[in-house]
C-alpha cells in the first residue's frame, strides 16, 4: 500500500499532481477541503463541530480533522492506498499514527511549483 501526502501553497500544482498520482497508482484521493465541505453540507456531527470553530474564525483542531479522515479511510477498506491532500505539513510527522491504516510506505510531497518539489518517505 502506498500513501502519499501532498503539501504546498495554493496554486503550486497540488491538484495537478494529485490527479496524476491518483490515476497512476490507483489511489483514493482524500482532500480535507472536500471532506470538510461534505460534512458541513450534510450536517454530520463532525461537520457541526468543525463549523463551530470555523464560524469563530478558528482553525479546526487536528483531532476533528483526523476523525473525518479516519471515517473516509474506513469507507475504503479495499483501497490500494490513499492520497492525502490539504493536511497541515507540520502535522504529517504523526499522521500515520492516529489514522489507523495499514501502510507499506508514506510519501510526503511538498509541491513548490509545477516543476519543483521535495520528497520525503517514512
Amino acid at each position: 500500500m502506498i500513501n502519499i501526502v501532498l503539501f504546498g501553497k495554493p496554486g503550486a500544482g497540488k491538484g495537478t499532481q494529485a490527479e496524476f498520482l491518483k490515476e497512476k497508482y490507483n489511489l483514493t484521493h482524500l482532500s480535507t477541503g472536500d471532506i470538510f465541505r461534505f460534512n458541513i453540507k450534510n450536517d454530520t456531527e463532525l461537520g457541526k463541530l468543525a463549523k463551530t470553530y470555523m464560524d469563530k474564525g478558528d482553525l479546526v483542531p487536528d483531532e476533528v480533522t483526523i476523525l473525518m479522515l479516519q471515517s473516509e479511510v474506513d469507507k475504503n477498506p479495499d483501497s490500494a492506498g490513499f492520497l492525502f491532500d490539504g493536511f497541515p505539513a507540520s502535522f504529517f510527522k504523526t499522521i500515520y499514527k492516529p489514522i489507523k491504516i495499514l501502510y507499506t510506505i508514506f510519501i510526503a510531497i511538498k509541491i513548490l511549483s509545477n516543476h519543483n518539489f521535495l520528497l520525503t518517505a517514512f
